[in-house]
């Protein structure tokens, strides 16, 4: 029995003794060839702040590029926020209450002939500036 356990210590040191003497590590060897490329990731966002003064009759209106879409279901992202002054900072977020009459309303609207979208505010105080904050993706 002993000679047995004698021979398994034996074996596991030439093991332990044999991996861990290890030589000069060699020179690195060239690069591989460049693989494939891989699929095309997702196509990035498109955002932009359009700023347009309101008209008398408190209108105001952003035609958009195709790059915010084509597709009447498919709508972009829009924020709609309202400045008397556009040079002191303070803008009023214009929230979609078509509740009253008279409340100021940001929407957008999808032309189909013209095949774009229109971001649009009614009812806006005249000659003050919205800036229609848009993203798609």
């Amino acid at each position: 029995m002993r000679t047995g356990v004698f021979k398994a210590v034996l074996v596991m040191l030439s093991v332990v003794v044999l991996t861990a003497c290890q030589g000069a590590e060699g020179a690195v060897g060239p690069a591989g060839p460049e693989g494939p490329a891989g699929p095309q990731g997702p196509s990035g966002l498109v955002r932009s702040t359009y700023f347009v003064t309101i008209a008398a009759d408190g209108y105001a209106e952003q035609a958009l590029p195709a790059a915010f879409g084509t597709n009447p279901s498919q709508p972009p992202l829009l924020a709609c926020h309202i400045a008397e002054v556009r040079s002191e900072g303070l803008w009023q977020p214009v929230s979609d209450g078509y509740t009253a009459t008279n409340r100021t309303v940001c929407a957008l609207v999808f032309d189909v002939p013209e095949n774009r979208w229109y971001a649009v505010l009614i009812n806006a105080p005249a000659g003050w500036t919205v800036a229609f904050s848009v993203i798609s993706g």
